[in-house]
């Protein structure tokens, strides 16, 4: 078994949503570049199999390794959004890859580990793959299903998750394309052992997941359910290798593009830092919230200045729907328009009130600490004692007391 690689382009600065044009939001959450490989002579034995006609309705397929079904996945034609319904079989006990992954679980318990560290250990991971091309990325993924529930909760029967929409919709209208976000668990609850997520929660070096893309959002974590948990009591993101199959037609049709062995990946390279790395989410973003976010930029970054419905220099007026003020507190936010974003602070106190308002400006606004700007406003949103929700003042209160420490 054989595997190459090919780096494709990528601009650093493309995290900065607000300062390019031709922006690709599905980078917000990648720590590293796009990086293409080869598989050749690969096991096959993790690969989606038997896609057929589900009734009147649509197709159905499974994925499976080794035989196991790890899932049945089944997609309506009439759905306008392309999503999947699915049902998980929990199946990590049977999926033998673990014994593959000592290698790659010692890299990533380094501080910062190679990139190359991380390829080159993955080697008996990527042969279980199917001959193909594959993208791997390291991305920032979120603990959570589409719904913004703990990803790791089992469900039996069939699961309708927003998340496996291949084209998500807001206000109508198609709001791109998905890109790996979401967890999808492959062990059941359990298998958690709150004993070790502890021991981790205590650890400077949580590491990394590695995921398999599923459907739409969504990615079916291999390796990483406790440390993933972590993560989410932390309220955290957590980094996974992403790898998401691009084609599985005669691997020497590709060879158009130079692929090198991987062998020859470039030497000092380390995995870097998404827009998000640093976040903390009181409410993780939905998938709903996701197309409206995606939205957004379409009509207030991407749209001539003439057109947009939000101006940086009055981005709020009074009169406005709470699903239309929260369109544009999470726009301005993922767009990193600090300045703006801190202007809206007197109008939402002035007209909009609301604790569900007040909720998600304010968590979002902790982001931005240790901005001393941003360090009064919030100690001032507790003084004024602005919200009965004592969730969100916990959280502003403790990000606080981080600051001062």
């Amino acid at each position: 078994m054989t595997v190459s690689w090919y780096l494709e382009d990528f601009n650093d600065e493309s995290n900065e949503l607000n300062n390019d044009p031709d922006i690709d939001f599905s980078t917000f959450n990648q720590r590293t570049h796009n990086i293409q490989l080869k598989v050749k002579g690969g096991k096959g034995l993790l690969r989606f199999v038997n896609q057929q006609v589900w009734g009147t309705e649509g197709v159905s397929e499974s994925m499976i390794f080794n035989g196991h079904k790890i899932a049945d996945a089944f997609n309506k034609y009439a759905s306008p959004t392309e999503e999947w319904i699915y049902k998980n079989y929990y199946v990590a006990d049977k999926i033998t890859c673990h014994q593959r992954l000592s290698e790659y679980r010692h890299t990533i318990q380094g501080s910062r580990p190679l990139l190359k560290q991380i390829l080159m250990s993955l080697v008996t991971f990527f042969d279980l793959l199917r001959d193909g091309i594959y993208l791997f990325t390291i991305r920032d993924l979120l603990p959570v299903n589409g719904n913004g529930d703990f990803f790791a909760i089992q469900r039996t029967g069939l699961i309708h998750d927003d998340a496996t929409t291949e084209s998500p919709i807001y206000d109508s209208t198609n709001s791109g394309t998905s890109f790996p976000l979401y967890l999808v668990p492959t062990q059941p609850t359990s298998m958690l052992n709150f004993k070790h997520i502890q021991q981790l929660e205590k650890s400077q070096t949580v590491g990394m997941g590695l995921t398999y893309e599923f459907y739409g959002f969504t990615n079916l974590l291999f390796d990483g359910h406790h440390r993933a948990a972590v993560a989410f009591s932390q309220k955290a993101v957590f980094p996974c290798v992403s790898i998401v199959p691009l084609s599985f037609a005669n691997t020497d049709s590709a060879d158009d593009i130079k692929f090198t062995p991987l062998e020859d990946f470039p030497e000092g390279e380390y995995v870097g830092k998404s827009k998000i790395s640093d976040w903390h989410f009181l409410d993780y973003p939905t998938t709903y919230e996701i197309a409206m976010i995606i939205d957004y930029v379409a009509k207030s970054v991407k749209a001539p200045e003439e057109d947009r419905p939000v101006t940086i220099k009055m981005p709020i007026s009074k009169g406005l729907s709470e699903e239309k003020v929260i369109w544009i507190i999470q726009g301005l936010f993922y767009t990193n328009e600090v300045d703006a974003y801190v202007r809206l602070e007197p109008l939402i106190r002035r007209f909009y009130p609301f604790d569900i308002i007040y909720r998600r400006y304010y968590s979002l606004l902790v982001n931005w600490l240790p901005q001393k700007h941003v360090q009064l406003l919030l100690m001032n949103f507790l003084i004024d004692n602005l919200s009965t929700d004592d969730e969100l003042n916990q959280f502003v209160a403790i990000a606080l007391a981080k600051i001062e420490e």
